[in-house]
């Protein structure tokens, strides 16, 4: 595929660093997709993950560093659906967003964790 082939991959990578860095109205950054043929890739600035068929959101991990997590539909809707909340709640202490990188870690590297949270989320 072209589009991953230098010239053109490092270029795409910084454009997609600059606009995931910056956000937009609702608080995030861009996000990025290719599709090639009937194959899907969610782009990120050092990589490109195939999310053909699924279901997924792009997690800031820090600065300059994301994570594309692999979702159920069920998880990605109740996170789609309280996202818009928690952006405001992040806004509002800026010291919080350091804390939400770690829960995000927790929910990422631990199975039980996921599942509570989720089960908490559905109230």
């Amino acid at each position: 595929m072209l589009w991953r082939s230098e010239p053109y991959w490092s270029q795409l990578a910084e454009f997609v660093k600059i606009g995931m860095r910056r956000p937009g109205e609702d608080g995030w950054g861009l996000h990025f997709v290719v599709q090639a043929g009937a194959r899907v890739f969610a782009v990120l600035p050092d990589r490109y993950v195939d999310v053909t068929g699924k279901h997924y959101s792009i997690l800031p991990l820090g600065r300059d560093k994301w994570e594309v997590q692999f979702l159920s539909l069920e998880e990605h809707e109740l996170i789609r659906a309280n996202a818009a909340n928690l952006l405001e709640i992040m806004r509002r202490n800026p010291e919080l967003k350091t804390k939400f990188s770690a829960f995000i870690d927790g929910i990422r590297d631990d199975p039980e964790f996921k599942a509570k949270f989720l089960a908490a989320m559905k109230g």
